[in-house]
């Protein structure tokens, strides 16, 4: 209960008693506002050393790069054709190679003949295309096998959009252009290896109604069904299950095992299977018209079983209705189709690719066209690619000191400190972005931590790299990297003349320069540019971690000013709590001040009643 609101305010004495007590707490409040503004300031400058931080964290992830070898080994490829596109790895050699393209590679296709008979419909269900009942489309592909159960009220669209949403299982995809009125089955990668096969158990779904007349004929497969009926694909198998249990699929002497826990559905274990080694060995699971699982098996010579490997008092065969199952030999209608392999002749060399992206010899090749023609390609080294990455790197240092630059020189205004809260609600937003703007100016002015960062960055740049051969190039002002200007503090100026020539006529000196390594931990003056850059930066990265922790970190204890703000919070709860024990406190003075005030008054009027009265 707030012991305020029972206090008498002013009925007797004529004082305003809220205004009194503001005014006596407003003194009291003064040192707890000076521990807040404390705060402020620690959350001010923690946001600045983290801004500071990401910089330095920048530089390094740059450095990083710079020290790779592979960074300076950049190479070009180029030639007069369009057939194929080709870009040089820094592993590439320099050289003239021949190349001729003679086959793309491309993926298994087959395409129907016309659908509906000119009058392109997507929306068309299947019953008007001639299928008269449910039958089932069991697709195999590279990746695995899928059975759909197709219905004569479904749509072409539906029948497509079924057929992909198992495409990640089957690697086969099905379209349809209304413009040409032909179904498209192909499957999403090329090359001799990416194949289908696609199962009818309708002998006139394929042929009939989906006119795909390529058909390979018919084949006599096993269906295998359970006993027990479910209601839902989604339905779980056993939410009773207290321990995994291991249901065994064994085809032809092969044995593919799957783990079932109280949370696995039935469309999971399905899904499984079918992405599983057993799925690309052409079995099928699927839930059938009747809500039971089935199976179809590509080969009906073969035995198959099931079996439940766990040692407990569950039985998941029986629980999937697999005990006891139907066994029928059905005759599938089949379609099948092969892809091809891109065929290339490289420096006379014959070879073959299942994609057309590959890599031969360090160079990444795109084929577009199958022209047959040869063309010669030219691998040169790339200067200007190597001049681009240590430009970008000289860049990023600029950036990053000018802007550290600017705050370890920013003005520092002491008489803006933070606001209260009554003193922002008597200011404007825009007075309260002003003065904000002020106070948080020059927190971290002159940081040392980060001068001495900055010092170790311009003597990382402008020093000898020791441990060179005699006459190497060992310093960055050889090659046309140097400070102009003092005012500058340590900005670097690029002389592209110089560094494009130093890069043409020695690249693996320049190289050297940066990515040197003496293994020496006591010692940077063995360290190539970028090396040095990169200790500089992850070392005081760390230091400025340990002062103002990272972007990531939460625990206030895990850092310096982390736990100057946990022992402020712990100072301001305190120091909260008995200013309102003495708010509290006021109030009931001034209440027992009225109480006596009204019961004085109370005994005058009665007094002056009795004297007057007497009269």
């Amino acid at each position: 209960m707030d012991v305020s609101r029972l206090r008498l305010n002013g009925f007797s004495s004529g004082m305003d008693i809220d205004e009194m007590v503001k005014k006596l707490m407003s003194a009291s409040r003064i040192p707890l506002d000076k521990l807040k503004q404390q705060k402020q300031i620690m959350e001010w400058q923690r946001e600045d050393y983290r801004e500071m931080n990401k910089l330095i964290l920048d530089l390094r992830n740059s450095a990083m790069n710079m020290k790779l070898q592979n960074s300076y080994g950049a190479k070009r490829a180029s030639y007069a054709g369009d057939a194929f596109t080709v870009t040089a790895s820094s592993d590439a050699t320099e050289g003239i190679y021949s190349f001729k393209v003679n086959n793309l590679a491309k993926a298994a296709t087959v395409t129907s003949g016309d659908v509906v008979a000119g009058a392109g419909d997507a929306n068309k269900k299947l019953s008007e295309l001639g299928l008269s009942a449910n039958s089932t489309l069991t697709i195999s592909g590279a990746k695995g096998t899928a059975t759909i159960v197709v219905k004569p009220d479904d749509t072409l669209d539906l029948l497509m959009r079924t057929v992909n949403a198992k495409s990640a299982t089957t690697g086969v995809k099905l379209s349809y252009d209304a413009t040409l009125d032909r179904l498209f089955f192909t499957t999403t990668a090329t090359g001799a290896s990416s194949s289908f096969n696609i199962k009818s158990s309708d002998p006139g779904l394929l042929d009939s109604v989906l006119k795909c007349t390529s058909s390979a004929g018919t084949v006599t497969a096993n269906r295998i069904t359970g006993t027990q009926a479910f209601t839902a694909i989604t339905d779980k198998i056993d939410n009773t299950l207290t321990t995994e249990q291991t249901l065994r699929l064994t085809y032809d002497g092969t044995n593919y095992d799957y783990k079932i826990n109280k949370d696995m559905s039935l469309e999971q274990l399905i899904t499984t299977i079918n992405g599983s080694e057993a799925g690309k060995a052409g079995i099928s699971a699927y839930l059938d018209d009747n809500k039971k699982l089935a199976f179809i098996l590509p080969d009906k010579t073969k035995t198959f079983s099931f079996s439940d490997e766990t040692s407990d008092s569950s039985d998941i065969v029986a629980k999937l209705g697999l005990s006891a199952p139907d066994a029928a030999d059905v005759v599938y209608e089949e379609l099948s189709a092969v892809g091809t392999d891109a065929n290339v002749t490289f420096n006379n060399v014959t070879g073959s690719f299942s994609s057309n992206t590959f890599t031969i010899n360090g160079m990444t090749f795109t084929l577009k066209e199958a022209t047959g023609t040869t063309e010669d390609i030219t691998v040169t080294n790339d200067t200007d690619g190597v001049f681009e990455s240590i430009k970008g790197f000289m860049d990023k240092y600029n950036d990053s000191i000018d802007k550290i630059n600017k705050k370890l020189t920013e003005e520092r205004y002491r008489d803006y400190t933070p606001l209260t809260d009554e003193q922002k609600e008597a200011m404007s937003d825009k007075d309260i972005e002003r003065w904000e703007e002020r106070a948080k100016s020059g927190l971290i002015r002159r940081d040392q931590t980060l001068e001495g960062a900055l010092n170790q960055l311009r003597t990382a740049f402008s020093s000898v790299v020791t441990g060179l051969s005699s006459g190497d190039i060992s310093q960055l002002s050889q090659i046309g990297i140097s400070t102009l200007d003092y005012s500058e503090r340590g900005k670097l100026h690029i002389d592209e003349a110089k560094l494009k020539k130093a890069l043409a006529d020695n690249p693996d000196q320049v190289m050297k320069l940066f990515t040197a390594d003496d293994n020496n931990k006591d010692s940077r003056s063995g360290d190539g540019v970028a090396n040095r850059i990169y200790q500089i930066a992850d070392s005081f990265y760390k230091q400025i971690v340990e002062k103002a922790g990272s972007v990531s970190t939460t625990v206030l204890d895990a850092y310096t000013i982390g736990k100057n703000i946990k022992d402020l919070d712990k100072r301001i709860d305190s120091l909260s709590t008995r200013l309102i024990g003495l708010e509290e406190q006021y109030y009931k003075q001034f209440t027992a001040m009225e109480t006596a005030l009204s019961r004085m008054n109370a005994q005058s009027s009665y007094l002056a009643q009795q004297f007057g009265g007497a009269q």
